[in-house]
């Protein structure tokens, strides 16, 4: 059977830099709230991997998490609460939440008016990698006496010294200006550095390091993002980006597509076939606006 208890107001709230309270409510149920337990799972981003902070736990509804870094003003940080029943081991994941300002209903038409343009009309599908800035460090190139990378190029951290380098690949909808061609001359070689604009809707929320690969396997590196806010709630991000080098280390950051890349279409299909209205566009790509995003936090489960 799967689980019954449902969770409300999972929150993720802190005043203090070094922790953050994590809390939640159980619906008015029937059920025996003693035959759940619930687990906290942490990560950097809101599509994973997830790490438990807990072990699983009784009657409790806050936890506080003591061990949050702070040493990198970018981080994000995602909260998953799992529950799961003790009669049949059966679980259920909900969330996931970070610390950030409720939309309120503007914000939320502003949100959804985007993602729509976005998917059908004026972006390309893409997958981002959120770069990981904390964890445990990589022993193939950090030196723990000088607490400095020993190496260039390391294939086990991708230079970011951190095991694994990047979170999971998240595919998202964003729009990638042309880019102005230009060498410049050095005294050994020649420099083709590509410096360009690109914008996408307010999630997943990017930082600078975070990568982005194209469907023609062109990479990206997040140099700077401005988001536009409505009563501190994004709602649309600007992103420079800076071309990386075929030769750079994150060139090999895999992708596991090979079966999706025979049938990818990384244009609005719609923009090809012409549909006579919008809504058999958007039912054909994406049965929501929100579905390429399957863990978007607030959304309403779907039969």
């Amino acid at each position: 059977m799967p689980v019954a208890l449902d969770i409300d107001r999972l929150r993720a709230r802190t005043l203090d830099t070094s922790r953050m309270e994590v809390t939640w409510e159980t619906s008015s149920s029937t059920v025996d709230a003693l035959d759940y337990t619930f687990q906290v799972l942490r990560s950097e981003s809101s599509e994973g991997p997830w790490d438990a902070l807990t072990p699983e736990f009784s009657d409790r509804y806050i936890f506080v998490d003591g061990r949050v870094p702070s040493s990198d003003r970018f981080r994000q940080l995602w909260y998953k609460l799992r529950v799961k029943r003790k009669s049949d081991s059966s679980t259920k994941d909900f969330g996931p939440v970070m610390n950030e300002p409720e939309a309120d209903l503007v914000a939320q038409y502003i949100r959804r008016a985007e993602q729509t343009l976005f998917t059908q009309a004026i972006g390309r599908a893409v997958w981002l990698f959120p770069r990981r800035t904390f964890g445990f460090r990589c022993t193939n190139c950090w030196d723990k006496v000088l607490s400095a990378k020993k190496i260039a190029n390391c294939i086990a951290c991708f230079d970011t010294s951190f095991v694994r380098g990047y979170m999971n690949p998240i595919e998202v909808w964003m729009q990638i200006d042309p880019v102005a061609r230009a060498k410049q001359l050095q005294s050994q070689q020649q420099d083709q550095q590509q410096l360009t604009t690109a914008r996408m809707t307010f999630y997943p929320l990017v930082k600078p390091g975070d990568v982005i690969v194209e469907a023609e396997n062109r990479r990206w590196r997040t140099v700077a993002v401005t988001p536009t806010e409505r009563l501190r709630a994004v709602i649309k991000q600007e992103l420079t980006l800076r071309a990386i080098q075929p030769t750079d280390i994150e060139y090999k950051l895999p992708i596991n597509l090979t079966e999706a890349l025979r049938d990818i279409q990384p244009s609005p299909g719609r923009m090809f076939t012409n549909p006579h209205t919008l809504d058999s566009a958007i039912e054909e790509r994406t049965p929501n606006v929100f579905a390429n995003y399957t863990t978007f936090p607030g959304m309403p489960d779907e039969d």
